[in-house]
């Protein structure tokens, strides 16, 4: 039996595992893995409480790591993503920046009542222990660059030209090719896809603060 309890998965009990004809359950394989990220195939006998403490994460984390459609029962066979330190760090970034889709954007805004594109990357790093600068073109001059291939969750994705000359927007990159960030355009923190025709062309690079 589980329970949920300030968006925290707290098991009193061991989770089920179903050796019945398997659920769909979604293949979660990064395509850039983090380091110390591995893989699990799951065992007769396993629980997700089970596999959390013998690899030293939290249910939560690796429910949030394989976006398990239903938390209760797992799979003999199943293939499960032990997330890294890094990689639980990234994804905490981004369940924090997504708590705030559809927050209303605002000029110079650094808080919930209404964020700009590096206000927003401000305050979700911030909440979870990492101090960025104050804004885009300078959040741009920290962490390690990174190449457009090598993206990783959690890795901070920078535009050009857009309402300026020189580093002008910044977002959150999540994963399949998309990012989160608070438009100007759509006037609310979204999610957009880096190949979106304007994002692509005014696209400068990205840099890499969780390490």
């Amino acid at each position: 039996m589980i329970h949920w309890r300030n968006t925290a998965l707290t098991a009193f009990a061991a989770l089920s595992l179903c050796t019945a004809t398997p659920a769909v359950y979604a293949d979660t394989s990064p395509s850039i893995a983090f380091p110390g990220t591995t893989a699990y195939t799951v065992k007769a006998g396993d629980s997700l409480w089970k596999i959390a403490t013998a690899h030293g994460v939290s249910i939560a984390d690796l429910v949030q790591e394989n976006r398990l459609q239903n938390p209760n029962v797992i799979h003999v066979g199943q293939k499960l993503w032990i997330p890294s330190a890094a990689e639980i760090k990234a994804n905490h970034v981004i369940a924090t920046g997504e708590r705030y889709i559809g927050a209303p954007y605002v000029w110079g805004g650094v808080s919930p009542s209404g964020f700009d594109c590096s206000g927003f990357t401000e305050y979700v790093f911030l909440k979870n222990g990492i101090v960025l600068p104050r804004n885009s073109a300078d959040q741009f001059k920290t962490g390690v660059p990174v190449a457009k291939s090598e993206l990783r969750k959690g890795d901070l994705v920078f535009f050009n030209d857009t309402y300026r000359s020189g580093i002008s927007h910044v977002g959150i990159y999540i994963g399949n090719g998309q990012f989160i960030h608070a438009s100007s355009g759509k006037g609310s923190v979204t999610i957009s896809s880096m190949s979106n025709p304007y994002y692509a062309q005014h696209y400068a690079g990205a840099k890499r603060d969780i390490h």
